[in-house]
């Protein structure tokens, strides 16, 4: 049997060991935490890295179709512009000749009408020898 001195001696020995042990626990803990960090920071680097490159290259698609885009816009306004002047030249040579027709058939009417009359004249005063047109 252990006398007391025994007994504390062995105690503390144990006592020592189990405080070594949890020393070298903590420190082990601390470095794996250290390591751990260390990881997640360089996961959140790569991470907000490769975010930033696809922010990039997003916006540069963008811009790239957006000036796609707008030379689109502007070739399909500028062949409108063509297309209206062509229309409205079509019709401005259209509209000339309907008006030269127009005046064509108006004087061939007026003409129509003063053979007419001359003509209903001319046999009026056959009949009527005393009417003078």
């Amino acid at each position: 049997m252990l006398t007391n001195e025994e007994h504390d001696t062995s105690a503390r020995g144990d006592i020592n060991a189990a405080a070594r042990l949890l020393e070298a626990a903590t420190h082990n803990a601390d470095e794996l935490l250290g390591e751990v960090r260390a990881e997640a920071a360089s996961i959140v680097a790569a991470a907000q890295s490769e975010a930033d490159r696809l922010t990039g290259s997003s916006q540069a698609e963008a811009k790239r179709v957006r000036a796609e885009l707008d030379q689109a816009r502007a070739e399909h306004n500028a062949e409108l512009d063509r297309h209206r002047t062509t229309v409205l030249a079509d019709l401005a040579e259209k509209q000339a000749v309907l008006e030269a027709e127009i005046a064509r058939l108006q004087q061939v009417e007026q003409d129509h009408r003063d053979r007419v009359r001359t003509y209903l004249t001319q046999q009026l005063a056959e009949i009527d020898p005393t009417h003078q047109g």
